[in-house]
């Protein structure tokens, strides 16, 4: 524990810890958790971001491209997970941000906290919110979710799959941390700590940026369930860094060990 309790986190007074953790200030972090703090979607179930309006939520991060449009019916919720957080029904739900991110060179580290409500094969983050492109993405597959795959991008378009040392169970919050660092070697890590990498895999080396655009389910996968938070780091955080960002967000969301 790092000494911030969720009271701390609940008055915001806590709200930059994966920063001060980290060392690093994210390139992209959408803190879904702080949108009524905020005042930018006061309703819980309201639409997000609302499309009858100029509603956006500006990433914390030192590039702010914010979530302004969606397709399906992504909504504000205060009980899928202890959190506030955006719920996607699984109907091709997706929140989309101004303009598509690229990291500078292979190296980065992503940060997703969800909870994912089956066990079927669903994209959560995305280049362009399909999985038949060859584009970029992440995504939650095998029996009571055992693992993590992720497609290289239309420049490299090979699927590689990375299992997990704990299954990523249906209905329980819990977080993936991805870091890559320059040569392209692979880390994955779950709230119990390191859980699957990749360090000679040439296809995985082989993979040249992380392009994403879209949270959410797509429109041949779609994620049933929830998201609370979304960083990207456009460079490799430290396996210490990592190990301490999973503190803070365990301690933040209330996390417990995966079986």
């Amino acid at each position: 524990m790092l000494g911030l309790s969720s009271a701390s986190y609940a008055s915001g007074t806590g709200q930059g810890d994966i920063e001060r953790v980290s060392g690093r200030r994210p390139l992209i972090w959408y803190a879904f958790d702080e949108i009524l703090r905020l005042g930018v979607l006061p309703n819980d179930g309201s639409e997000f971001p609302d499309t009858d309006s100029t509603e956006s939520l500006a990433s914390k991060g030192t590039d702010v491209n914010p979530i302004n449009a969606n397709t399906g019916t992504p909504s504000t919720n205060l009980t899928a997970m202890k959190r506030q957080c955006v719920a996607f029904d699984g109907t091709d739900d997706v929140v989309i941000m101004n303009s598509v991110v690229t990291s500078t060179n292979k190296a980065g580290t992503m940060l997703l906290v969800f909870n994912k409500s089956d066990a079927a094969n669903d994209i959560v983050v995305s280049e362009d919110d399909t999985s038949s492109s060859g584009r970029f993405y992440v995504k939650i597959t095998g029996a009571g979710n055992a693992n993590v795959v992720m497609n290289m991008g239309a420049s490299h378009n090979v699927a590689k799959t990375f299992t997990l040392a704990n299954r990523l169970a249906a209905g329980q919050d819990t977080m993936i941390l991805i870091r890559r660092n320059t040569t392209g070697h692979v880390f994955i890590y779950t709230q119990n700590g390191l859980a699957a990498q990749n360090t000679a895999n040439a296809d995985v080396l082989a993979m040249p940026t992380f392009d994403f655009k879209h949270i959410g389910g797509a429109t041949t996968t779609d994620f049933t369930g929830a998201v609370g938070e979304f960083a990207f780091w456009d460079q490799e955080i430290s396996d210490a860094g990592c190990l301490a960002i999973i503190d803070s967000i365990k301690e933040k969301w209330g996390l417990v060990n995966l079986p």
